[in-house]
């Protein structure tokens, strides 16, 4: 089912690019970080609770938040799961 999911975010993600919403994957990776970010401190969360939820730690997470890694499809399929919100809210510039 994770498999299933995760093919869909490939391909909502060729989708976008496609359409040139995002000019580059690095716009594209910076528009989800702010969002992810925006969201989870919106919900009063913290970066360790989050962390824990999608399957990262804490120091991993902050690398994230602050553009110095990326994350993967999975950590992104549960953040979105978490916190109930579409793909497309994450992706949203």
């Amino acid at each position: 089912e994770l498999n299933k999911y995760l093919i869909l975010i490939i391909q909502f993600i060729i989708i976008k690019l496609e359409e040139n919403k995002m000019k580059d994957l690095e716009a594209l990776y910076e528009t989800m970080r702010k969002n992810m970010k925006r969201i989870r401190e919106e919900a009063g969360v913290s970066k360790r609770e989050l962390a824990k939820e999608i399957g990262m730690d804490r120091a991993s997470y902050s690398k994230f938040e602050s553009g110095q890694r990326g994350i993967s499809l999975g950590n992104f399929y549960a953040f979105s799961q978490f916190f109930n919100v579409s793909m497309d809210e994450l992706l949203k510039d």
